[in-house]
């Protein structure tokens, strides 16, 4: 039996205290000591042959200016072995200068050409994508992107609720719970809500009721054992709810076992038990934020805010979040989500975790370029690209010794990836998307703070007797 196997099934009691997932440490990144040596080579390599060649050459300024230029590009990007034999020559003209013997102007002008311009042979070695991890677990993150990639494209049924469980497995490297195991978990919950409904099949009924079990707390009568059992409120987690110490805080493995998440988590577990209840229900955004969308009888929309169990306006949702009319009309916020659309979404989940846990690499690009050909618009992914772009031009950037911009572009390869990163940029804009200003978003998670205050007052179980 897998280690979580009985949690999950202990989940039947409703307890705030069961633990669904274990303990998960991030593990920690040190920055490498060869590194570090090498970077202070650098420095020393550069300083030394600038003074050089300030001193011994009779170059024009020009000459000079470019020369340096070249110099700083190809000593940053020297190899160990080019590294190690400047610095065997660069002692053995101290030797020589110690015994009265210089260098003589040709060997040392020739010396300084030939690494201001290396021939193909010696040329430094630059990587220009990120090193795969080599940690066996990664697999699971595969396994997982496969899957959901097969549901994109339709060569399997769409699951959203096979999508979710799939992304946070492969977090907690294929230990959680079975899969049947926590689709027993959300029918548990489902079945809770139809026995609250009690045969009553309108949908607004449904919704109802859906909306109570997430926010309020309600009964139901159990005839069979002489007693009324009771459901208690899912509430907004605001300890790290942007999981940037723990990236599990945002799971809903997370929310089932300790009854409190925020909005992601909380919107993904609405949608799953309105698929068993029957309820049309939409995932949708704003600017760092998820909510449900929901149509009534003569198909006009409203906005579920389930992190304040309130029902909101387009109006207020345009004025609390930030929100610019470009990115209403290209779709990126406050539209109503495909079940595929909200499928792909899942795949940036498992990007995060990835991130979370072993960095960027190529993995990563796989994963966002998936979503991207089921939603291009997606926001989330877009803007993830962009970081990957960024990074990624930092990784490079860092190889060649931090050269200037102008440099920098010289490298066919480097100036792609910088290419790239403002494709991405100049997307994320013109999609209308803007950041959110700290100070707004603070003020935002206050007024769920003072909700949630609101709420423990007036909740009150209902009696079904």
């Amino acid at each position: 039996m897998k280690p979580l196997l009985v949690v999950l099934l202990a989940l039947a009691s409703f307890s705030a205290n069961s633990q669904l997932i274990p303990e998960f440490q991030q593990p920690k990144q040190s920055t490498s000591s060869l590194e570090k040596r090498l970077s202070i080579l650098n420095n020393q390599l550069y300083n030394r042959k600038l003074r050089e060649m300030n001193s011994n050459y009779r170059l024009t300024p020009q000459q000079r200016n470019k020369l340096a230029q070249d110099l700083d590009f190809q000593l940053a990007n020297a190899s160990v072995n080019q590294q190690t034999e400047i610095k065997r020559q660069e002692i053995k003209d101290s030797i020589d200068v110690a015994n009265g013997n210089s260098p003589s102007y040709s060997t040392a002008y020739k010396r300084l050409v030939n690494l201001a311009y290396p021939s193909p042979k010696y040329a430094p070695i630059i990587r220009y994508d990120f090193p795969k991890t080599n940690d066996p677990n990664a697999v699971h993150y595969k396994i997982a992107l496969k899957e959901i990639s097969m549901m994109l494209r339709d060569s399997i049924p769409l699951n959203l609720g096979k999508a979710i469980y799939l992304v946070e497995n492969a977090y907690y490297n294929n230990e959680l719970a079975t899969y049947d195991d926590f689709k027993n978990a959300i029918r548990l919950r489902s079945d809770f809500c139809k026995k609250r409904l009690n045969g009553n099949n309108d949908d607004t009924a449904k919704k109802w009721v859906l909306h109570k079990f997430m926010s309020d707390s309600i009964g139901v009568h159990e005839p069979e054992k002489e007693r009324i059992a009771y459901s208690q409120p899912y509430e907004y987690d605001f300890d790290d709810f942007m999981g940037k110490e723990d990236w599990s805080k945002m799971f809903v493995t997370k929310l089932l076992a300790k009854h409190s998440g925020q909005c992601h988590s909380m919107p993904l577990l609405y949608l799953l038990l309105a698929e068993e209840l029957g309820i049309e229900a939409h995932l949708a955004f704003s600017p760092q934020h998820s909510y449900i969308m929901l149509q009534d009888e003569n198909k006009k929309w409203y906005n579920l805010e389930l992190t304040s169990g309130q029902y909101l306006s387009n109006s207020a949702i345009m004025e609390s979040g930030y929100v610019k009319t470009e990115a209403v009309e290209n779709g990126i916020y406050m539209r109503p989500l495909s079940k595929k659309e909200t499928i792909a979404q899942c795949l940036v989940d498992l990007s995060h975790g990835y991130i979370a846990k072993f960095g960027y690499d190529s993995n990563v690009k796989d994963m966002l370029y998936e979503v991207m050909r089921a939603d291009p618009t997606s926001i989330t992914a877009n803007l993830t690209m962009s970081n990957y772009q960024t990074e990624l031009l930092k990784y490079v950037a860092h190889q060649m010794g931090n050269p200037p911009k102008e440099v920098l572009k010289r490298s066919l390869k480097a100036n792609e990836i910088l290419t790239k990163r403002n494709i991405y940029y100049n997307k994320v804009d013109d999609l209308g998307y803007v950041p959110m200003p700290k100070k707004l978003y603070e003020n935002w998670i206050e007024s769920v703070r003072k909700e949630k205050g609101k709420r423990e007052k007036t909740i009150t179980p209902v009696n079904l007797k």
